[in-house]
């Protein structure tokens, strides 16, 4: 049997112009593109970054949406991934050259990795390869010119709050990276002040949606991000860091 390969395309942030070369010629070469969603009746965020990419080729993909639930049920999750897994599966065993669109990168937070580790499990002749993109920090952290790190400086990543994690840790890195954490920002902030390693001088950035038409961007003192009233937003990332510019 003739076997294509399943390549997750990390498409970044959302400007299709932070795409690397490798991925956007995986994605003019493509047979079928996979796009993830929350939801059936959600557009996939992935997909709306890529669009003008493959409406662009002479032959379109065949484009397949995958829903993969918001729940925290995981009989229900453990059910979304092994069925996608078997639908893309499927489209490569057939000989396509399948690819899995994702925003950000793929091996960090992503629905992929998921779906690869089914993949690796229960088919192992199916070649899987990921392409890195850029990650929200990184692109956030560019865009404002607050370096992630300087010199021997450490970075603590997580995906959500996590309250025991915040507190153990706080006296023991210099830089903070919170993913989707918009609703619990000053509690976050609250627990580093209350560390004494960080302090109202701090550094913070809080950026929603970046790069998108509706992105929403702040950068400034620890003190003043405490009385910030921020929306909620699955697609956010705030970054602290404990010394300020002059420090």
């Amino acid at each position: 049997m003739k076997h294509g390969k399943v390549v997750c395309v990390g498409v970044g942030p959302g400007d299709p112009e932070l795409l690397t070369v490798k991925a956007v010629r995986t994605l003019h070469e493509a047979d079928v593109v996979f796009a993830p969603t929350w939801h059936p009746a959600r557009d996939s965020l992935a997909l709306t970054v890529v669009k003008p990419i493959l409406e662009g080729r002479q032959a379109p993909p065949q484009i397949i949406s995958l829903v993969f639930p918001m729940v925290k049920d995981k009989k229900q999750l453990k059910t979304a991934w092994k069925e996608n897994a078997d639908t893309v599966a499927k489209q490569a065993q057939d000989g396509k050259l399948v690819a899995f669109v994702v925003i950000g990168d793929p091996n960090l937070y992503s629905t992929f990795t998921y779906v690869q580790r089914e993949l690796r499990i229960r088919y192992p002749n199916v070649k899987v390869e990921t392409i890195p993109g850029i990650a929200s920090h990184s692109a956030c952290a560019a865009k404002s010119g607050m370096p992630l790190a300087f010199g021997k400086e450490s970075l603590l990543i997580m995906s959500e709050f996590d309250e025991d994690l915040v507190r153990g840790t706080s006296r023991l890195v210099d830089n903070i990276v919170c993913m989707k954490c918009v609703k619990r920002v000053p509690e976050i902030l609250k627990i580093l002040k209350e560390s004494d390693s960080f302090s109202d001088k701090s550094q913070v950035l809080i950026a929603k949606r970046y790069s998108f038409a509706d992105e929403e961007i702040w950068e400034g003192k620890l003190g003043d991000a405490l009385q910030l009233k921020l929306p909620e937003d699955y697609f956010a990332v705030m970054i602290v860091r404990r010394r300020a510019d002059s420090d």
